[in-house]
């Protein structure tokens, strides 16, 4: 039987939302997804699997979950809260291969500005244009933005390169773009915003 072997269980976004109602704490399902959602692997061969959710009727600022997996066909070697929008982890993740599960919990809390880095990592152009048109956001706040756009950056940087993995060509089809793609854009748009 193949051994597929899970080499940074990106836990980008997570199982479960947990909801401040008025006065009450209401749990509330999501739609779990993990990208990339299939292909094929080979014994002896890592690769990165990220966790995704998506609630769309309920904002998300904390979060519990588990995620099961079969012992027989997965190993997980690590996970990386590198990329996750859950700044303070009251259970940090963790993993065990002979249960086969992967456990978590963190909020979401902090500055707002935290959530700008959608604007370095993910638009462009047009885009990017109309995402900043859309927040009527202070200079400061897209400062600040640029700052945590960085640390993640950063922080994805330094664990792909204990890892070995080189990721100056990226070719990843969802979109998201390497840690040096986003450092070089954060650089580009500081320029921009210093000449100003």
């Amino acid at each position: 039987m193949v051994k597929r072997i899970v080499n940074g269980l990106w836990v980008t976004l997570v199982v479960l939302a947990a909801v401040a109602g008025i006065g009450t704490h209401v749990a509330e399902a999501a739609t779990l997804s993990f990208s990339p959602q299939s292909g094929t692997y080979f014994a002896g061969r890592s690769f990165s699997v990220s966790v995704l959710v998506s609630s769309p009727d309920q904002a998300m600022n904390a979060a519990q979950g588990e995620i099961s997996f079969p012992t027989d066909q997965l190993e997980v070697l690590s996970i990386s809260q590198a990329n996750s929008v859950m700044n303070l982890w009251v259970q940090n993740p963790t993993f065990s291969n002979q249960d086969g599960t992967i456990d978590f919990g963190g909020v979401a809390i902090g500055d707002p500005a935290y959530y700008l880095v959608m604007e370095w990592e993910f638009f462009a152009g047009d885009s990017a244009a109309a995402f900043r048109r859309g927040l009527d956001l202070d200079d400061a706040a897209w400062a600040r933005g640029r700052g945590w756009a960085l640390c993640k950056a950063l922080a994805s940087l330094s664990e792909e390169e204990q890892e070995g993995d080189d990721d100056r060509i990226h070719h990843d089809p969802s979109g998201w773009r390497s840690p040096r793609q986003i450092i070089g854009r954060i650089i580009a748009d500081h320029a921009r915003s210093a000449a100003h």
